[in-house]
C-alpha cells in the first residue's frame, strides 16, 4: 500500500481506541516505508500491532516502537528452536539471526523502560513436543507471552461429519476489518485472496463500507447459518471460550495459560489481565 492512501485511512480514523494492524500476509518488514508507518500511527497515538518472521534487521523501526509515545504490541512467527523446523513452513529461515534481532529489542526495550509488548506464535504442525515445551521455557520469562496455535482452517471432512460448528455469527466481521494493499476490503486475513471483496476503500470511506450493503449481507448469511464457502471450514467459528490455568513444564517451570476459543494457547509468566495482553 502507498504511504498516500495509507495516510488518507489513518487520517479518517477519528478516534485513538483501534489497533492498527500493519500486516495482511507476507513479511510486512519488506514495505518500504514500514517505519515512517508506524512513526505515523505514533504520531496519531493509535495503538500498533506488527508480526514479522524476525529476518529483517530494521534499526530505525526498533527505535521507534520502543519510544515513550509507542503502544501496542509486535508479534515474532517463530516454530521452533532451530532452523529446520521453523523452515517446514517458513522458508529460508535463520533462527540464530531471529534471535539476535528479538535480542536486540529486548535491551532496547529494557534501557527505554518502554512497555510495547513482544509475543512469539508458532503453529502447531506436528513438532516435536519437547522443543515446543523448550521454546515456551526459553521466551516465557523473557517476553509478554508465547502461543502455539493451530492452522485456521478446520478438515473439510471433519466439519461434513459434524455438521456445522455452530450457527453463531463470528465475532470478526463485527470488529475486524482488512484492507489490502490495493484497497480491497474483506472481514478477517483467513480470507487472504478477498475472495468476500466487501468494497474498496479507493470508492468510499471506512464507516461507509463498514456499514454498507456487502457488510450487512455478509453478517445476515452468518446469522442465518448462510456462511459463505470460505467462513465455513474456520475454527474462528468454534463456540467462544476461555480456559485458565497453569502448566508445569520441566524442570520444575511453571506457567500461566489462557486458551481460546480458536484452539490457540497463550502462555504467560505472571498472572495479568491476559486477554488484554494477547490483544
Amino acid at each position: 500500500m502507498k504511504f498516500e492512501l495509507f495516510k488518507r485511512l489513518i487520517d479518517s480514523i477519528d478516534y485513538q481506541d483501534i489497533r492498527i494492524g500493519l500486516f495482511f500476509y507476507g513479511e510486512s518488514f519488506l514495505h518500504p516505508e514500514i517505519d515512517k508507518m508506524v512513526e505515523y500511527i505514533i504520531k496519531k497515538e493509535m495503538v500498533i500491532f506488527l508480526n514479522t518472521n524476525g529476518m529483517i534487521f530494521n534499526e530505525r523501526l526498533y527505535e521507534l516502537i520502543t519510544s515513550p509515545k509507542a503502544k501496542g504490541q509486535i508479534v515474532f512467527s517463530i516454530d521452533g528452536l532451530s532452523s529446520n523446523t521453523i523452515g517446514k513452513i517458513r522458508k529460508n529461515i535463520d533462527y540464530k539471526k531471529v534471535l539476535t534481532n528479538i535480542e536486540y529489542l529486548l535491551v532496547l526495550k529494557k534501557k527505554k523502560k518502554n512497555k510495547f509488548g513482544i509475543g512469539i506464535r508458532a503453529v502447531d504442525i506436528g513438532q516435536d513436543f519437547r522443543e515446543m515445551e523448550k521454546l515456551i521455557q526459553y521466551w516465557v520469562k523473557k517476553i509478554n507471552w508465547v502461543s502455539i496455535s493451530k492452522p485456521s482452517y478446520k478438515e473439510k471432512k471433519l466439519v461434513d461429519s459434524f455438521g456445522p460448528l455452530h450457527n453463531t455469527p463470528c465475532k470478526l466481521i463485527y470488529e475486524d476489518m482488512v484492507i489490502a494493499q490495493n484497497g480491497l476490503v474483506t472481514s478477517c486475513c483467513v480470507d487472504y485472496n478477498c475472495e468476500l471483496s466487501l468494497g474498496n476503500i479507493n470508492d468510499g470511506s471506512i464507516l461507509d463500507i463498514y456499514n454498507g450493503k456487502d457488510y450487512q449481507d455478509l453478517r445476515e448469511k452468518h446469522k442465518t447459518g448462510n456462511l459463505p464457502e470460505i467462513c465455513k471450514y474456520c475454527n474462528h467459528l468454534e463456540i467462544p471460550h476461555f480456559r485458565m490455568g497453569k502448566l508445569n513444564l520441566e524442570e520444575g517451570m511453571q506457567v500461566n495459560y489462557l486458551k481460546t476459543y480458536i484452539d490457540e494457547i497463550f502462555y504467560m509468566d505472571q498472572e495479568t489481565d491476559i486477554e488484554k495482553s494477547i490483544r
